[in-house]
């Protein structure tokens, strides 16, 4: 009787198949970029990427070479961009949470908030402006906007709500007793400006017209060109006190267009730049012709064929490049400085009927460190008091 030959089956070696795996997934970075493999995804990290330094024999440039080369590897070795994104598709799709939890907070039905630079509290409008705090951002307002240059100019001061204070009810897990609105509005209400100073607040009209249309992008930090529009209408209306002529304009004015756009702030913080969301444009008819003029970097101008209104000069941080092109329907030149410290060269340069100062709220709040020095010093002279 012939016995059947029984071959043994192979186990499957466990700890073998994990080693090559490790392996794989230690080399596969560095055989792709041997083998020249470029980034797949653009870079939204909103920094340069380190370069490779080059050598140099000096001895402080020699010593330093290790850390350079450290900084050049940990941003640039093969698939990081692939690992990154997968990461934040993880987080984003299968955890619902923000990759960027420090910058970007992940709100309800796809809406996202700015948290950069304040803690949580301040970031929701919770914290109180202190009587310290106060005084310091009255003295700025009251310097800046008050020139020696012409006595007839009208000056204005506006914060620019942020998209929690307009829109709380979409932040996660948000509460109907949640006031984001508290320091805003305390602020206006204690706020004392020097004598030709006016403090103009579009925070109500926002909140009123959010069920319209969105005032503000779901996918952005700014206000949407429909948002700008409503602040503009409720600007104007709030300086016709001092300028009778200028009237708001109907929204049945303006030619009104929607498309689809990406790219926006919030969503290629967090790495995904290709996210849509619907924006609502507003074009003036014909008959209003504005021609915009590069005047030098970070000065624009847009003059209108209404020769009879007045001149603004618009001091503004972001926000104002959604505003220059609607509030020109309403002077007859608008000059949008960005980013200025001292306004007082603008002002003897442009003459001005009316200037106003644009500021968003997370920004203007924002409590500043101060430098380490004064640190120190401050301590020192505590000590020495003592």
């Amino acid at each position: 009787m012939q016995q059947e030959q029984v071959t043994p089956s192979r186990k499957f070696n466990s700890s073998l198949f994990f080693s090559i795996v490790f392996l794989l997934a230690i080399f596969l970075p560095l055989g792709y970029k041997i083998l020249g493999g470029k980034n797949i995804y653009i870079n939204t990290e909103n920094r340069y990427l380190f370069k490779m330094p080059n050598w140099s024999w000096n001895p402080s440039a020699a010593i330093k070479y290790p850390q350079n080369f450290q900084y050049y590897f940990n941003d640039n070795f093969g698939l990081r961009d692939v690992m990154i994104r997968t990461r934040h598709q993880i987080m984003l799709n299968v955890f619902k949470t923000s990759p960027t939890p420090t910058r970007v907070v992940l709100g309800q039905d796809g809406w996202m908030y700015s948290i950069e630079k304040n803690d949580f509290e301040d970031f929701l409008g919770l914290n109180p402006v202190s009587e310290e705090k106060l005084l310091s951002l009255e003295n700025e307002i009251n310097q800046k906007l008050q020139s020696e240059n012409n006595k007839n100019i009208k000056y204005y001061f506006l914060i620019a709500p942020d998209k929690e204070t307009v829109y709380p009810e979409y932040l996660p897990g948000y509460e109907k007793g949640l006031d984001t609105q508290r320091r805003f509005r305390d602020f206006y209400q204690r706020l004392k400006l020097a004598n030709g100073i006016k403090a103009i607040t579009v925070l109500d009209a926002l909140v009123s017209s959010k069920n319209d249309n969105n005032v503000y992008f779901k996918t952005d930090s700014h206000w949407n060109f429909f948002g700008a529009y409503i602040a503009i209408e409720e600007i104007v209306k709030q300086m016709a006190g001092d300028f009778p002529s200028l009237q708001p304009i109907p929204l049945s004015y303006y030619s009104v267009k929607e498309s689809v756009i990406n790219n926006l702030d919030l969503s290629t913080i967090l790495g995904f730049p290709e996210i849509e969301e619907t924006e609502v444009s507003l074009t003036p008819p014909e008959s209003l012709v504005i021609t915009r003029t590069e005047i030098r970097e970070g000065i624009r101008s847009y003059t209108s064929n209404r020769s009879d209104q007045p001149v603004l000069l618009l001091f503004a941080d972001s926000f104002g490049e959604y505003m220059p092109l609607e509030l020109a329907g309403h002077f007859s030149k608008v000059i949008l400085v960005q980013y200025a410290d001292d306004f007082d060269p603008y002002i003897k340069e442009f003459q001005p009927d009316i200037v106003l100062w644009e500021n968003v709220e997370r920004t203007f709040f924002a409590a500043e460190e101060p430098p380490k020095w004064n640190y120190w010093r401050d301590k020192i002279l505590e000590l020495l008091r003592h």
